[in-house]
């Protein structure tokens, strides 16, 4: 399913950042739809967005003042499309922020098509066994495409977690590939500059923007 295709949408949060001025007032809304900072109520919109086949969304992250946990908002998303949809779940971790805690929790599977993949909390986790600097030539192969396309097959969402579209091209790369794009806003950590910039960088690309939520 393509098209521009928004989720339905809230007001922008009052408390992103300016660019200008780097304070907590209030800004007007980065040009498109917001969702709802709830990720509750973001994942009860995701499970409503039905395209003909699995689902696969890349989910953006803007920049945060804090490194992102592997308990932050695409692994909420994870656990919120099992627990409301019974979804069978593939996490893509390409900006690998997962600790060796969950790794140790992890039941490993074999290595599939250039990832390692493993079962931990219900869902399943893959990770590129490629070089960082790898990484770009490997998601523009053909074994990427054919492994997006097994995973359609085995499940029915597919989210991939990746760095900053100002941090690295990987994000720009995949927009096309995916049946939608997720921006991630830290509260008071992300500007509206940075937002509209990942905007057009995505757009520019063809990826269809699905919409925002705050990792609060």
């Amino acid at each position: 399913m393509r098209g521009d295709k928004s989720l339905i949408a809230d007001s922008a949060p009052a408390n992103i950042r300016s660019a200008s001025h780097g304070t907590g007032a209030a800004q007007a809304p980065v040009s498109g739809d917001w969702v709802s900072p709830s990720i509750l109520r973001f994942t009860v919109k995701l499970l409503q967005f039905r395209p003909s086949e699995a689902g696969c969304f890349v989910v953006q992250f803007s920049p945060v003042t804090q490194p992102l946990s592997p308990a932050g908002v695409v692994y909420q998303i994870a656990a919120g499309l099992m627990q409301l949809g019974g979804a069978r779940v593939l996490v893509l971790d390409l900006n690998r922020g997962h600790t060796e805690q969950d790794f140790e929790a992890a039941v490993p599977l074999p290595i599939v098509a250039g990832f390692s993949e493993s079962v931990t909390s219900g869902y399943t986790l893959a990770q590129p066994t490629c070089q960082p600097d790898e990484l770009l030539r490997f998601i523009c192969s053909e074994s990427f495409r054919l492994y997006l396309n097994s995973a359609r097959r085995r499940f029915t969402c597919i989210l991939i977690a990746t760095a900053p579209v100002d941090l690295a091209i990987e994000p720009v790369a995949l927009a096309p590939m995916c049946d939608g794009v997720v921006l991630v806003a830290a509260v008071d950590a992300t500007s509206v500059t940075s937002l509209s910039r990942a905007q057009q960088e995505i757009r520019s690309a063809r990826g269809n923007i699905l919409g925002f939520v705050t990792e609060e």
